[in-house]
């Protein structure tokens, strides 16, 4: 965060007493309810299940009214024009998919353990701890490392990185050790 504070970015920081988005944080509140709704419901009660369709179409409405809405505010949530620019726009749906991938990890990786290893619920959480230290110590090495090589190379490198530590923790085989097996 320090490192990026030193780059020259245009701001869009309301002006003081500026109104709050009322509409918008309602639409896009509704939006990400009414598909998490959908999503989650969707296993138990079969994707064609009336209350599913309805949270999916209530959600995707509210989304498209959220974009709807901040596109004739004077001062929006989200200034569209952001979304315009690639490398706003490149690097949040980067970020998107890490943090999804990272979620979903910390999901998987410990049923893995449960299910198909036979580990404890605590040996199973405890198998998170290295992620856990590796991005504790990483982070904060960041700032150096994208002052020193620029925030692109970071920015592509490290996802790839996870991805494919990912795809190899979950193509490992399940008669493996912990130590063997997953580092």
């Amino acid at each position: 965060l320090l490192a990026a504070r030193g780059i020259a970015r245009p701001r869009f920081d309301p002006p003081e007493g500026a109104p709050l988005d009322l509409p918008g944080a309602a639409s896009i509140t509704v939006g990400l309810a009414a598909l998490t709704y959908a999503l989650l419901e969707a296993p138990r009660l079969g994707p064609g299940h009336w209350s599913v369709l309805g949270g999916a179409v209530v959600g995707v409405a509210a989304m498209v009214a959220f974009f709807r809405i901040e596109a004739r505010r004077a001062q929006p949530m989200l200034p569209l024009g952001l979304l315009r620019r690639p490398g706003f726009a490149g690097i949040n749906l980067a970020t998107l998919f890490l943090f999804g991938g990272f979620m979903s990890a910390s999901v998987y990786i410990p049923f893995m353990f449960i299910q198909a290893r036979g580990y404890s619920a605590l040996e199973a959480g405890a198998s998170l701890v290295p992620l856990t230290v590796a991005i504790t110590v990483m982070s904060r090495h960041s700032g150096r490392l994208v002052a020193r090589v620029g925030r692109r190379l970071p920015v592509i490198v490290g996802p790839a990185c996870a991805s494919l530590g990912l795809l190899l923790i979950g193509l490992a085989p399940t008669g493996g050790g912990y130590w063997t097996g997953y580092l």
